[in-house]
């Protein structure tokens, strides 16, 4: 017992003799005179950096470099400098330092109201996660869609058998399509066009035939000209639109779970200060963001914060816009007709000044007639109005257009549907014409609109009211509901009633019905409908395509209306090389028999070149991709995204396969099934992340890789095999690839060899064998050796 507590006296002796070398060590460094030292700012756990400070006996008196240290934290770092400054100074930046002399580091203290906010991106809109290594389009790529329709008919007129062609060659980053369909002795153009695409910012120019936007008070008239703007396509990750944002400002250190419209968004760790929460996913109408503030203490607090959203909105800074010019052209039955003397400009242009605010602006003219406006949309919590204005000019006539609208659509509410209300009121004078429009309404008309929609009960309520005042002609009132609702997932209803009332003139009501019903597990739909007005009523059963090998499908239908009756089906075949369809129709008018029937078959296929390869497959869309085979490749079965038992693409007799069905700009993932290639056969990418632009082309060349198991017998120069013996093969640049021994019969098993030569080496004592594996290139899987004799190596 005594040992023991004079033990813990030597102990406790010894831990202040070592206290005071510390504060002695520390005094006799800052005691006697000023020195610069480097000491690191820690600000919330965060190492800032480092920057020097002046001590005199023991303190820490001024700082040099805070500037550079400090301002990303400060709402104004104007009186911040980098010379020399004291923490009075500090202090009136809501900054202190503070010594920790235990760890020698200064601890920043920021006054909240100081502080720069805190900014969270919860943005969705990202790169897949998948996306490795991006196959990117060939700079020289071509293909061609065929299409050719062979209609027929029995007591019915129709018309010649015709093929549509459709080239494309893509040269860099220039793209030159058209189209051309031939009929009979005669091939008649369609379209022809150069376009360049800048995906950065999501612009497009258009050099040849044209086709103005469609969009509201601008008429898509064609033209042979130049036309540049904004196509948001060209970069379809990108957010366009106003996203949802919430500040808040937090006295401690927090957890903050995110509610948007009651689904849980994200759960975030946030330090003391004033935050922003960016990009948060809203939809259209009002929303509802709640953030669930837990505290370590455990409190917690709620803060609800409505957000409103409106499609029709821009990003603040975002433009959108379109400018062409050029001469009307009109499709002919041969060619395309190009007028001389009429010449069409369109300059659309729309800003988004702030996430609640865009504001718009049109001119389109002719040689006729121009028209210029302007539209605003603007955002609160009390819904969205939008606001439209233009005026018109047509041969000297004169007149304009006014139009509102008022849209509230409350979604904030979990587990209970929208409800809406859009409120519109239009005038529009005698003379107002739109550019392209075959003449004025000669007539002031007045518009009034409402409409609503909600969820009662599961059945979903639409009311659609609009009301007309006609001067010189009579009033009009239409009004319509409808009521729906989806049983169990499968089987949707819908009715609907329409009144349409021209006042002192016409009346007329009319019932109409609809069904749908998705048998999924059959993989088929019928669907059906009725309209009282005509008696007209439609049956039709679907077979969907359930699977990528599900290649044929098809559709039964069948029509009854006040002039006869008809019944059709619709069979589709789609390979991964072809698509065929066929059409036919059975009729009959009242008083009749069924003698009357027409019909259409379809056939449709690509050719396709990049890469220095060429493919056939299916109608391509935006994009395509040909996958080549190797020489090690060549004879193997390829399957590409296997879903449940099938895959979506397989090899064929072809030696390249053909993905025709791209989307322009947009990732798409092809996995390739390595368990499918022949025993020692791998691939030297097995995943490829493809991003197509603009009618592009993308090659990849699938590469094998062939591997060897080698089994053999190792004789020794007097003919004995050498059991259980240790080994070592060596490759052709003398290092080692594999150490194993043989067994009871002498017999070697070495796997995962390559093409190439190898030495092996056997020690027996203190002498030393060596043999020769050699591999050619074409080899792969399982190879038989029989007896490798093995001769004694020199010393």
């Amino acid at each position: 017992m005594i040992k023991l507590v004079f033990t813990l006296f030597l102990l406790l002796v010894n831990f202040s003799s070592y206290a005071q070398g510390s504060d002695e060590i520390f005094s006799k460094v800052f005691k006697t005179k000023e020195r610069w030292v480097p000491v690191n700012i820690i600000f919330d756990s965060q190492d800032l950096g480092e920057i020097p400070v002046k001590f005199e006996n023991n303190k820490a008196k001024s700082f040099l470099k805070t500037k550079s240290v400090l301002s990303a934290l400060l709402k104004d770092s104007s009186l911040l400098t980098d010379d020399e400054v004291t923490n009075t100074e500090l202090a009136k930046s809501g900054v202190e330092l503070i010594l920790n002399e235990e760890k020698f580091f200064l601890e920043a203290k920021i006054d909240i109201k100081y502080r720069k906010e805190i900014v969270t991106n919860l943005s969705s809109d990202y790169k897949p996660e998948w996306v490795k290594n991006e196959s990117t389009p060939e700079d020289i790529s071509f293909f061609s869609n065929f299409f050719f329709y062979a209609p027929y008919a029995h007591n019915k007129t129709t018309t010649d058998s015709e093929l549509d062609l459709a080239p494309n060659l893509k040269l860099y980053d220039f793209v030159v399509e058209s189209s051309h369909t031939y009929k009979e002795d005669f091939v008649a153009r369609k379209f022809t066009r150069l376009v360049y695409d800048r995906p950065q910012d999501s612009t497009r120019l258009v050099l040849g035939d044209n086709s103005g936007p469609s969009k509201e008070f601008v008429a898509p008239i064609q033209f042979l000209g130049l036309s540049y703007g904004k196509n948001f396509s060209l970069r379809p990750y990108d957010v366009t639109v106003p996203r949802g944002y919430a500040e808040f400002e937090l006295t401690e250190p927090s957890t903050v779970k995110v509610y948007v419209n009651g689904s849980l968004i994200q759960i975030l760790r946030l330090r003391e200060g004033k935050h922003n929460l960016e990009d948060l996913p809203l939809i259209q109408g009002l929303n509802e963001v709640k953030l669930v503030i837990e505290t370590e203490l455990g409190r917690i607090d709620e803060i609800i914060i409505p957000a409103s959203f409106s499609q029709d909105l821009l990003k603040k800074g975002l433009s959108d816009f379109y400018y062409s010019i050029g001469k009307k052209s009109t499709l002919t039955q041969r060619d395309l007709d190009y007028s001389d003397d009429e010449e069409v400009y369109t300059v659309f242009h729309r800003y988004g000044f702030s996430n609640t605010f865009t504001l718009g602006g049109l001119l389109q003219g002719d040689d006729e007639s121009q028209i210029l406006g302007s539209d605003q949309v603007f955002s609160s919590e009390i819904g969205q109005f939008k606001f439209q204005q233009y005026a018109s000019n047509s041969s000297s006539e004169y007149g304009g257009n006014l139009k509102g609208e008022y849209y509230y659509l409350n979604r904030s509410v979990k587990g209970e549907a929208a409800t809406g209300h859009l409120v519109g009121l239009e005038w529009r004078s005698p003379k107002f014409k739109v550019v392209g429009d075959e003449s004025a309404l000669n007539y002031a008309r007045t518009k009034l609109s409402y409409s609503f929609n909600s969820t009662i009960s599961l059945l979903n309520f639409r009311i659609g009211t609009e009301y007309e005042w006609n001067k010189l002609n009579p009033d009009s009132l239409n009004a319509n509901l409808g009521l729906s609702r989806t049983f169990k997932r499968r089987l949707n209803v819908n009715l609907t009633s329409s009144l349409k009332e021209t006042f002192g003139h016409t009346s007329s009501f009319d019932i109409s019905l609809f069904f749908n019903w998705y048998l999924a597990e059959e993989g088929h739909s019928i669907y059906g409908n009725y309209n009282s007005t005509g008696n007209n009523s439609q049956l039709s059963w679907q077979k969907l395509q359930t699977s990528s090998h599900d290649e044929f499908s098809y559709q039964v239908t069948a029509r009854n209306d006040e002039s006869g009756s008809s019944a059709e089906i619709d069979a589709n075949y789609n390979h991964h090389r072809v698509e065929t369809s066929l059409r036919h129709t059975q009729s009959k008018s009242n008083g009749t028999n069924w003698n009357q029937y027409d019909g259409r078959l379809k056939l449709g296929t690509a050719i396709a070149f990049a890469g220095n390869k060429f493919s056939v497959g299916r109608p391509i869309t935006d994009g395509f991709a040909i996958i080549s085979r190797d020489e090690i490749t060549e004879n193997q079965d390829i399957k590409i995204n296997k879903s449940g038992l099938d895959y979506e693409y397989e090899s064929d007799f072809f030696n390249s396969i053909m993905v025709s069905k791209l989307q322009a700009y947009r990732y798409r993932h092809l996995r390739i099934d390595s368990t499918a290639l022949d025993d020692g056969l791998s691939l030297e990418n097995e995943e490829y992340s493809l991003f197509p632009s603009y009618k592009s082309g993308i090659h990849i060349n699938l590469k094998g890789k062939g591997s060897v198991s080698v089994v053999a017998n190792l004789v020794l120069p007097n003919g004995k095999r050498a059991a259980l013996k240790t080994f070592d093969i060596y490759d052709d640049r003398n290092k080692l690839v594999q150490r194993s021994f043989t067994n009871r019969k002498g017999r070697l098993v070495a796997e995962g060899l390559n093409s190439g030569v190898y030495s092996v080496r056997l020690n027996d004592g203190n002498r030393v064998y060596q043999g020769t594996i050699r591999i050619n290139n074409k080899k792969f899987g399982l190879l038989n050796l029989e007896d490798i004799k093995l001769v004694r190596a020199a010393k």
